[in-house]
């Protein structure tokens, strides 16, 4: 009997004028960003088997999930600033390319549009690492959260009401935004390093599906496959998928 597996993603965005909501177009980009193309297409990739072959533990939402699934949405933001910076320079872009660069503008040029995007992204990129030191700070008792609220705004010029609104929830996952500020990182860093080797970002994005395993395990396996060249790029997904092994140890199921 084959189990039939409804996917379904869903995610929301808030309109509270409280609560810092997104209010621009760059904004919103950004979230549709981390939400779609990081999120639900590696839950989605990863829950179908798509290009890799996660074990049935693998699959299952846990703890392990936190720094791989949000690490690729962490760095699918800034992967986004560099793509449409790269856009900008080309002349013969296809109609795809030319109908988002021109949502994107909406009435300003491109030096804005870029301008505009590179803020947004540095501004999450910081609140991002702000969360990390806020949940070390404040769970080992080393600063209370209206003086780590005050020394965040001298520190970056964010508001005080948007540094307290996307710190202080996290306060009931102790731990979680240190580990995708972290896995982020490693996942750029291996991405460059496939990209290196001739293997597109498309293939490099399918590769990292490979559900939730440990962090180390899921940082070896991918890097085994940033390391091929391009020419062997799809005997090695192969072997990624079916027989890699570390240290002797197999890491996926029959």
């Amino acid at each position: 009997m084959k189990l039939i597996r409804l996917l379904r993603l869903v995610f929301f965005v808030t309109t509270d004028p409280t609560a810092s909501p997104s209010s621009s177009i760059p904004e919103i980009i950004q979230l549709l960003l981390h939400e779609e193309y990081g999120h639900a297409v590696n839950f989605s990739n990863s829950s179908t088997r798509f290009a890799a072959k996660p074990t049935f533990s693998e699959l299952f939402g846990s703890v392990f999930a936190t720094h791989i699934s949000d690490g690729i949405s962490f760095f699918r933001e800034f992967e986004f600033l560099r793509m449409l910076k790269e856009l900008a320079k080309r002349k013969n872009l296809d109609k795809d390319e030319v109908e988002l660069l021109k949502i994107l503008k909406a009435d300003s040029d491109i030096e804005m549009m870029l301008l505009e995007n590179e803020f947004v992204t540095w501004q999450w990129r910081i609140m991002r690492f702000l969360r990390a030191i806020f949940d070390v700070r404040i769970n080992m008792g080393k600063q209370s959260i209206a003086d780590f609220v005050d020394w965040a705004h001298k520190e970056t010029g964010l508001s005080k009401k948007m540094i307290f609104n996307q710190t202080f929830f996290f306060l009931s996952t102790v731990g979680y935004a240190p580990c995708y500020s972290m896995a982020g990182d490693m996942i750029r860093r291996l991405q460059d390093l496939a990209m290196k080797n001739k293997i597109s970002i498309v293939d490099f994005t399918y590769a990292s599906s490979l559900g939730f395993p440990i962090r180390k395990i899921f940082e070896q396996k991918l890097k085994a496959f940033a390391q091929c060249k391009a020419e062997q790029k799809h005997k090695v997904h192969y072997t990624v998928r079916e027989e890699v092994k570390v240290k002797g140890t197999q890491l996926d199921g029959a």
